[in-house]
């Protein structure tokens, strides 16, 4: 390796010439025709242009011999062998008054619940109350059927006729455990989200996940400096021990 761009009298550069055996036959009987050449006429000399050289033998399982090449000076990744990610998705609805009108979607959850209780201490499970109790203040109100004091007999008239917001409906799928002074538990119901693009009705829809990525390969390459190979092509034979 030399820090100038050409080779000496009985050198040349390592860029993968092709030499003929007449010619250079001290050389071919050392080489041989193992970085290329048809074996028998001719041989190339090995060509280091933009390649590291590696030690021959075996290492980590992996066997260089020599004259192999490999390597890329660009990589792009696969599938397989990107980090384990998330992607953001979108809801497209279809169906409804025509696109950017508002609508609904409705579904079914199961949420976990809990809280803390005032007042009065207490251990046990709070049993749900039917969809149609009507409750004021706490306490149940008077029949709107049964004849009451004070009510015409045999008319409809509530004798009490609570307000609106005193009306309480409780999930029949609510179960309450409390203990102490915290209660916890489970409630199943229809939630409605709102959607755009759907008004008049959610028939359906598809979640689109955006792609990501442009499969750009990236540089393999280590920090580099450019120097010239060259490899004697005359002069003493080399002695086997």
């Amino acid at each position: 390796m030399v820090p100038w761009n050409w080779a000496p009298m009985n050198y040349q550069l390592c860029q993968g010439q092709l030499l003929t055996v007449q010619q250079y036959e001290a050389l071919y009987s050392l080489m041989g025709f193992v970085f290329g050449g048809n074996g028998s006429s001719n041989f190339n000399l090995p060509n280091l242009q933009g390649r590291t050289p590696i030690g021959t033998g075996v290492l980590n399982t992996s066997q260089y011999t020599l004259g192999n090449a490999g390597g890329t000076q660009a990589t792009t990744l696969s599938q397989t062998q990107l980090p384990a990610h998330t992607h953001s998705s979108t809801f497209i609805p279809v169906g409804g008054g025509g696109s950017g009108t508002p609508g609904s979607a409705t579904g079914s959850v199961t949420l976990p619940v809990s809280g803390s209780l005032s007042g009065a201490q207490a251990t046990g499970t709070i049993a749900p109350k039917a969809l149609s109790t009507q409750t004021s203040g706490g306490a149940n109100l008077p029949s709107t059927t049964n004849n009451v004091v004070g009510r015409p007999s045999g008319t409809s008239a509530n004798f009490y006729q609570p307000n609106a917001s005193d009306l309480t409906l409780q999930s029949t799928n609510a179960t309450l455990t409390v203990s102490g002074g915290t209660f916890t538990g489970s409630a199943t119901g229809d939630v409605t989200l709102s959607v755009t693009g759907g008004g008049g009705g959610i028939t359906g829809g598809t979640v689109s996940i955006a792609p990501a990525g442009l499969n750009a390969p990236f540089s393999n390459m280590q920090p580099y400096l450019a120097m010239s190979f060259i490899i004697a092509v005359n002069g003493l034979y080399p002695d086997r021990p």
